[in-house]
């Protein structure tokens, strides 16, 4: 209703005859991160998790000072030297960082979908670990005829998989259900037909992977 609103109200009067904008809504990019910070206690009168809630504190600043905005790249050289400055204490980091994407699916309808990172994704050689994660969800396991909770990962060759956890270990129930590309960071599903999303308070899938760089881009409607 706001994009329709804005359209007629904004644009209408606005844009010229043989022009129609179009308003399409943002693609959100999720930073994960994990930060080590070695700091001495001598030249501190914080207490461990005092720092650690300064540190928090001052990475929600980083984001709402440089992020959460269209066109904002996030710099990793700015990052750690923000978070080496936040005390006197602090005397280096080790930050690593992961991508996130959500999408919400149709269950229990067989789609596909395109999800696009707009960044590189980790992958040094061919048979490399699986870089790519997801959270659980519930989906039809022919093998055993139930719903199972499963998961997804891909095999370092650029295939999508589904898999369930018996005693710890992966059994595939579905060993090709989309694509990876590493190179630019799309993945896509095909005949995709979860039924459930296991946490109850969700209605998204988010998949997680490793960058291939630590600099990160955002382009278009990200």
């Amino acid at each position: 209703s706001e994009k329709l609103a804005i359209a007629r109200t904004i644009l209408k009067e606005r844009n010229l005859v043989s022009i129609t904008p179009e308003i399409v809504d943002p693609d959100y990019l999720y930073i994960l991160i994990t930060s080590e910070v070695l700091y001495d206690p001598k030249k501190t009168s914080l207490s461990r998790t005092s720092l650690e809630n300064v540190i928090k504190s001052g990475i929600q600043s980083f984001n709402d000072s440089y992020l959460e905005k269209f066109d904002r790249n996030f710099r990793y050289s700015r990052f750690t030297t923000e978070i080496d400055n936040m005390d006197d204490c602090v005397l280096s980091n080790i930050t690593t960082l992961r991508l996130q994407k959500k999408f919400e699916p149709a269950l229990g309808i067989i789609s596909s979908y395109n999800i696009n990172f707009d960044n590189a994704i980790y992958h040094p050689v061919d048979g490399y670990t699986s870089v790519v994660t997801s959270n659980g969800f519930y989906y039809y396991d022919s093998v055993t005829s139930q719903n199972q909770l499963c998961f997804l990962d891909d095999d370092g060759y650029g295939v999508l998989r589904v898999y369930r956890l018996v005693d710890q270990s992966k059994v595939y129930v579905n060993s090709s259900i989309g694509t990876v590309e590493y190179s630019t960071g799309k993945i896509t599903l095909s005949s995709f037909n979860p039924v459930s999303i296991s946490n109850a308070h969700e209605s998204e899938i988010s998949l997680t992977v490793i960058p291939n760089k630590s600099d990160l881009y955002s382009r278009r409607n990200t």
